[in-house]
């Protein structure tokens, strides 16, 4: 049995306005198991900038927290000379190495439970 699928109109949970959400939207969150949206684009698209704010603001912030070699320094030493396609601005966050307890940067901020390896150890766990 074939099923049509329709642009429907939906009523925003936040501002109280029609929004059409489109067929491709409606294949889009049926593929990921995503329940259709309560809220139009626009206020998702503030929910998600006041969300993302804190992670806005420390990108903007220099200094030393800052990915800067072009490969986030993962306690090895820094490169000379800039990298083909260095990333600039990602915030570092300072840690110590699950397993041989040296300080060491990464690129991700460290969640309890889960180890943290200095980029030897890291690369000896994958085997290289």
């Amino acid at each position: 049995m074939a099923v049509t699928l329709s642009d429907q109109f939906l009523g925003c949970a936040d501002c109280e306005t029609e929004f059409i959400f489109t067929i491709a939207e409606q294949l889009f969150y049926a593929e990921r198991g995503i329940e259709r949206p309560s809220c139009c684009p626009d206020c998702r698209a503030r929910k998600r900038s006041e969300r993302n704010a804190d992670a806005i603001r420390a990108s903007d912030v220099g200094g030393t927290m800052l990915w800067s070699d072009g490969y986030g320094n993962y306690g090895g030493s820094a490169p000379v000379g800039p990298k083909k396609g260095a990333r600039t601005g990602v915030r570092m966050y300072s840690t110590t190495c699950s397993s041989c307890n040296r300080p060491t940067e990464v690129p991700f901020e460290p969640r309890n439970g889960r180890p943290v390896y200095c980029r030897e150890c890291f690369n000896a766990k994958r085997g290289k």
